[in-house]
C-alpha cells in the first residue's frame, strides 16, 4: 500500500512524496502509575494511558496480555482519533490538506500527562499541540480515567472539542486479556458501552473483570462520533 506526505501545494497541483510508516513507540518521558485495592493491583503507563497490567491479587495471576514483541506488543491500546486503517495511508480535511496517519490513530503511542488521581483513580490527559495538529488538524484534549471498582476495572474516555468547528473522530478499546488456561479459574472478561449521538464530547467506558451476567444482543454500532463546539457533554458506562 502507498502513503504519502504532501511536499508542496498550490490550487493547480499538489506534490507528494511516497513513504513508507514504520511502527514505533517514543520511549521519553514513559512512566508508570499504582493502583489497589483488596481484589486488584492495576498499573497504567503514561505512553497511551495504556493499561499494561492488572493482577488478580487473590491468585497473583496477571489478566492483562503481556505484549509479548513476537506476537503483540501492546497490552490494552486505546484507538483515537480513529481506529483501523485510512484507505490509502490518508484522509483529506476539510480544508483539502491531505494528513498522512497510520493504522489506530496516534494516542496510543503520546505522552499523556497524569492529571489527576486519588486513592481508586488515575486519569491522564492529551491535549491538542502542534505535533497533534501535524496529524490531526482539530484542537481536542483527550482524559482517560482508569478507576478500581471492587473486583472490576472500568475505564472512562472523553473527549472534548476545543475547537471552533465540528470535529469527527473514533474512539475504540483494544483491550488483550490473557485468559487462565486452568479451567476452574474464571477467565478475566471485558465490556464496552457508549451512549448518545452526535454528542459535544464523545465518550465511552470499558470494564474489566468478572464475568458479567449474560445481557441480550446489542443493538448495531452507532456511525463515528462528531463532536460539536460549545454543546453540553454526553457521558457513557460499562
Amino acid at each position: 500500500m502507498s502513503y504519502f506526505n504532501i511536499v508542496s501545494q498550490s490550487d493547480e497541483s499538489t506534490v507528494v512524496a511516497e513513504y513508507t510508516p514504520q511502527s514505533q513507540r517514543s520511549e521519553a518521558y514513559q512512566s508508570e502509575a499504582d493502583l489497589e485495592n483488596e481484589f486488584i493491583r492495576l498499573t497504567i503507563d503514561s505512553l497511551g494511558a495504556e493499561m499494561v497490567s492488572a493482577v488478580d491479587l487473590a491468585t497473583g495471576s496477571e489478566m492483562i496480555w503481556c505484549a509479548d514483541p513476537a506476537v503483540w506488543n501492546r497490552h490494552a491500546p486505546i484507538l483515537f482519533p480513529y481506529a483501523g486503517k485510512l484507505t490509502g495511508g490518508h484522509f483529506k480535511a476539510e480544508d483539502g490538506k491531505i494528513y498522512a496517519g497510520g493504522q489506530h490513530g496516534f494516542a496510543r503511542d503520546m505522552e499523556h500527562m497524569l492529571s489527576a488521581s486519588g486513592p481508586d483513580f488515575l486519569t491522564f490527559r492529551l491535549g491538542w499541540n502542534g505535533e497533534t495538529l501535524a496529524l490531526w488538524p482539530w484542537k481536542f484534549s483527550l482524559e482517560t480515567t482508569h478507576r478500581l471498582e471492587g473486583d472490576s476495572v472500568v475505564t472512562v474516555c472523553r473527549v472534548q472539542n476545543e475547537d471552533s468547528r465540528p470535529m469527527p473522530f473514533q474512539l475504540g478499546f483494544h483491550t488483550a486479556l490473557r485468559c487462565p488456561s486452568r479451567r476452574e479459574r474464571p477467565r478475566p472478561t471485558t465490556s464496552c458501552a457508549l451512549s448518545g449521538r452526535n454528542p459535544p464530547c464523545g465518550s465511552a467506558a470499558t470494564k474489566t473483570g468478572s464475568p458479567p451476567a449474560r445481557r441480550p444482543p446489542s443493538s448495531p454500532a452507532s456511525p463515528p462520533s462528531r463532536s460539536h463546539p460549545g454543546s453540553s457533554t454526553t457521558t457513557a458506562s460499562a
